[in-house]
Formats: structure tokens, sequence, C-alpha cells
């Protein structure tokens, strides 16, 4: 069994890989942040085999968890609030097994972002024609599946390719 992460921040579900996933405003960061009170890289988890630590990564404006103000690492649970500036992140996980189910392709509406069914060719909130989700590329540095609205790999930060 394998842990598996993530991190929902409104209607957005973001699936971590282990080692340092970076907060901030910076596109190369995994979770990317627009705001001026967001820091280029605000924080960071480090996520092992067992635990996920939370660290401010100097920011001028502070990272909480739980409404508390971080001064050095801390360990993220299930369940945990991460808030970096007025954004808050609810933070996941759960043991995953490696022949658990199938994957699911969720499918948004590219114009009000409402979830879609997959077999779904218009939105039923704006009306808007559905687009299908393209297949996922792989970075040619690491491996790592890329969506096409990444600008750079998540895992080694290679900008992708155009």
């Amino acid at each position: 069994m394998t842990r598996e992460i993530r991190i929902r921040l409104l209607n957005h579900i973001y699936i971590l890989p282990h080692g340092d996933v970076r907060i901030g405003r910076d596109p190369i960061c995994a979770i990317h942040l627009e705001g001026d009170l967001v820091s280029r890289v605000h924080a960071i988890l480090d996520i092992g085999q067992t635990s996920t630590t939370l660290t401010d990564a100097g920011s001028e404006n502070g990272t909480y968890l739980n409404g508390v103000r971080l001064d050095g690492p801390a360990t993220v649970q299930h369940g945990d609030h991460i808030r970096v500036a007025f954004f808050d992140l609810l933070y996941e996980e759960q043991e995953k097994s490696a022949t658990s189910g199938k994957t699911v392709h969720m499918v948004f509406c590219t114009d009000c972002g409402a979830v879609l069914a997959p077999e779904m060719r218009f939105c039923t909130q704006c009306g808007a024609r559905a687009r299908r989700p393209s297949q996922p590329t792989m970075c040619p540095s690491c491996g790592a599946t890329l969506s096409e609205d990444m600008r750079f790999c998540f895992r080694c930060g290679q900008r992708a390719t155009e």
C-alpha cells in the first residue's frame, strides 16, 4: 500500500508526488498561487513514505497550519488546513493499493469550471461545448506525467515543450 497525497483548493485537486513540493507564485511551483501576498516560493511540503512535513520558506507573510503561524517545520496530517496568504489548502492523504480501481479522467468545462460527466457534449451550467482532455505527455527529463496546461515539470523543473 502507498500513500496518495492531495491538496484541495477551491475546485482543484492536486495529487502530489513524494519529495519536496513547492507552494508559491513562481510558475515552477507545483502548487502555483497568484497574489501579491504570496512569495515566489512561500512554503514547502516534504512528502515522505510515512509522513509529511510543512515548512515556511522564509515568506514575509507566513504560512499557517490550522490557524497557527509556523515558526519551524510541522507535521501535516489528513484534514489539516494550510493557509498561504488568503488561500486555504486542505491536506488529504489516504492509503492506496497498487491494484485499486481504474483511472477516471475528470472533465471540466473550460468556460465555467463545472465538473462534467465524460460522455457530456455540453456544459449543464453554462452551455459551452465540452472539450475532451488531451492525453498527458511525459517530461523528457524525468518521465513525470505532464498535463497540457503545465509550463514546467513539477518534479524536475524542466520547461515543458510548447
